[in-house]
């Protein structure tokens, strides 16, 4: 009995080139739950959506309503914790698991660089509507905002004066935050 032993990027019974994907613009083009390496860390599972404006957006943050929860929305966007990364059942745009989402691609936000980033809100696993903002030269805690935004279902949003409240993640509400990365092919 052989045993090969292959180079690195390489795995595998015929050492064949591993794909290390950086993120869902580089995952295949089907909907689904994919592997990336972020920048030196380890792979963790993400849930990319390749179908939705052009594919390629990473869930990185899901707030399912109706649970029990000792932080806020903001609280859980602020924290430096994870939550349920690592949980398959979490990954996806229903709320059959019962718990929130958020991966490390929130406390990475300016190494991973996003050129944007997309709130979408879901019932029973179907986007209902959503909004897209720029991200390019934010943080995790400023692209959520007024001047940001790019494509949004109500046409008043952008020009609102004192009804818009985007100044705090705290009134977010949504069920899943999908970000478009600045580099990669997304056709």
């Amino acid at each position: 009995m052989f045993e090969c032993i292959c180079k690195n990027s390489y795995s595998g019974e015929f050492c064949e080139k591993t794909v290390q994907l950086q993120n869902c613009s580089q995952a295949p083009k089907k909907t689904g739950i994919y592997n990336i390496f972020n920048h030196g860390s380890g792979p963790f599972p993400v849930y990319c959506d390749q179908t939705t404006d052009g594919g390629g957006w990473m869930m990185i943050f899901k707030a399912i309503g109706g649970i029990n929860s000792s932080l806020s929305s903001g609280d859980f966007w602020n924290s430096s914790d994870t939550f349920s990364e690592n949980v398959t059942a979490a990954l996806d745009t229903t709320s059959s698991y019962r718990g929130n989402y958020k991966n490390r691609i929130v406390q990475s936000w300016q190494m991973f660089s996003p050129k944007e980033a997309r709130v979408a809100l879901y019932t029973n696993g179907t986007e209902v509507v959503s909004i897209i903002f720029s991200a390019k030269g934010t943080t995790h805690l400023n692209w959520f905002s007024q001047k940001n935004l790019i494509q949004s279902p109500w046409i008043d949003l952008r020009n609102a004066k004192t009804y818009f409240p985007f100044t705090s993640m705290a009134t977010i509400r949504c069920a899943a935050l999908k970000l478009l990365p600045a580099t990669g092919d997304v056709s």
